[in-house]
Protein backbone atom coordinates (compact mmCIF):
# COMPACT_ATOMS: atom_id res chain seq x y z
CA UNK A 1 0.00 0.00 0.00
CA UNK A 2 2.69 2.25 0.32
CA UNK A 3 3.37 2.34 -3.22
CA UNK A 4 0.30 2.90 -3.86
CA UNK A 5 0.97 6.77 -2.20
CA UNK A 6 3.64 7.09 -3.44
CA UNK A 7 2.21 6.93 -6.71
CA UNK A 8 -0.34 9.25 -5.57
CA UNK A 9 1.76 11.82 -4.19
CA UNK A 10 3.36 12.00 -7.39
CA UNK A 11 0.24 12.14 -9.88
CA UNK A 12 -1.04 14.99 -7.44
CA UNK A 13 2.03 16.91 -7.50
CA UNK A 14 1.99 16.51 -11.27
CA UNK A 15 -1.91 17.76 -11.64
CA UNK A 16 -1.34 20.49 -9.32
CA UNK A 17 1.89 22.17 -11.42
CA UNK A 18 0.20 20.98 -14.79
CA UNK A 19 -2.14 24.34 -13.78
CA UNK A 20 0.26 26.46 -14.12
CA UNK A 21 1.49 24.98 -17.32
CA UNK A 22 -1.91 24.96 -19.26
CA UNK A 23 -1.43 27.49 -21.81
CA UNK A 24 2.00 25.95 -23.04
CA UNK A 25 0.57 22.10 -23.47
CA UNK A 26 -2.74 23.35 -24.30
CA UNK A 27 -5.83 23.34 -22.69
CA UNK A 28 -7.70 20.62 -24.14
CA UNK A 29 -4.33 18.50 -23.28
CA UNK A 30 -4.55 19.60 -19.69
CA UNK A 31 -7.80 18.57 -19.70
CA UNK A 32 -7.29 15.39 -20.27
CA UNK A 33 -4.42 14.82 -18.47
CA UNK A 34 -6.59 16.57 -15.39
CA UNK A 35 -8.97 13.40 -15.84
CA UNK A 36 -6.49 11.13 -13.89
CA UNK A 37 -6.28 13.71 -10.95
CA UNK A 38 -9.16 11.25 -9.88
CA UNK A 39 -7.11 7.99 -10.14
CA UNK A 40 -4.65 9.79 -8.15
CA UNK A 41 -7.35 10.56 -5.24
CA UNK A 42 -8.31 6.84 -5.79
CA UNK A 43 -4.78 5.55 -5.02
CA UNK A 44 -4.35 8.06 -2.13
CA UNK A 45 -7.56 6.63 -0.24
CA UNK A 46 -6.56 2.89 -0.87
CA UNK A 47 -3.09 3.85 0.67
CA UNK A 48 -5.01 5.97 3.45
CA UNK A 49 -6.78 2.76 4.35
CA UNK A 50 -4.35 0.18 3.47
CA UNK A 51 -0.88 0.98 4.88
CA UNK A 52 -1.77 2.92 7.87
CA UNK A 53 -2.44 1.56 11.49
CA UNK A 54 -4.53 4.07 12.23
CA UNK A 55 -7.38 3.27 9.50
CA UNK A 56 -10.05 1.57 11.63
CA UNK A 57 -10.16 4.24 13.85
CA UNK A 58 -12.99 6.66 13.98
CA UNK A 59 -10.86 10.33 14.04
CA UNK A 60 -9.11 8.86 10.68
CA UNK A 61 -12.47 6.49 8.93
CA UNK A 62 -15.25 9.09 9.45
CA UNK A 63 -13.70 12.26 7.89
CA UNK A 64 -12.03 9.47 4.52
CA UNK A 65 -15.57 7.91 4.53
CA UNK A 66 -17.03 11.24 4.22
CA UNK A 67 -14.48 12.42 1.57
CA UNK A 68 -15.91 8.98 -0.31
CA UNK A 69 -18.97 9.85 -0.51
CA UNK A 70 -18.63 13.60 -1.27
CA UNK A 71 -16.35 12.88 -4.06
CA UNK A 72 -18.39 9.67 -5.68
CA UNK A 73 -21.26 12.28 -5.72
CA UNK A 74 -19.48 14.65 -7.26
CA UNK A 75 -17.97 12.60 -9.58
CA UNK A 76 -21.13 10.97 -11.06
CA UNK A 77 -22.76 14.31 -11.25
CA UNK A 78 -19.09 15.39 -13.65
CA UNK A 79 -19.77 12.28 -15.69
CA UNK A 80 -23.37 12.13 -16.38
CA UNK A 81 -23.98 15.57 -17.52
CA UNK A 82 -23.26 16.02 -21.13
CA UNK A 83 -20.03 17.32 -22.02
CA UNK A 84 -19.32 20.85 -23.21
CA UNK A 85 -18.43 21.45 -26.88
CA UNK A 86 -14.79 23.87 -26.79
CA UNK A 87 -15.08 26.81 -28.38
CA UNK A 88 -12.85 26.50 -31.37
CA UNK A 89 -10.61 30.20 -32.47
CA UNK A 90 -12.67 32.13 -35.12
CA UNK A 91 -9.68 30.71 -37.91
CA UNK A 92 -10.69 27.03 -37.12
CA UNK A 93 -14.05 28.22 -37.55
CA UNK A 94 -13.84 29.82 -40.77
CA UNK A 95 -11.67 26.79 -42.58
CA UNK A 96 -14.13 24.66 -40.85
CA UNK A 97 -17.33 26.28 -42.62
CA UNK A 98 -15.46 26.77 -45.94
CA UNK A 99 -14.51 23.07 -46.20
CA UNK A 100 -18.10 22.44 -45.64
CA UNK A 101 -19.54 24.61 -48.79
CA UNK A 102 -17.30 22.77 -50.83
Amino acid sequence: FTGLGVIAGYGMLLFGLSYYERDAIGRVSWAKLHRFSLAAWVLAVTHTLGAGTDAADGWLLIPVLASIVLVGVLARARYKRPRARVPQPARARSAAAASRSM
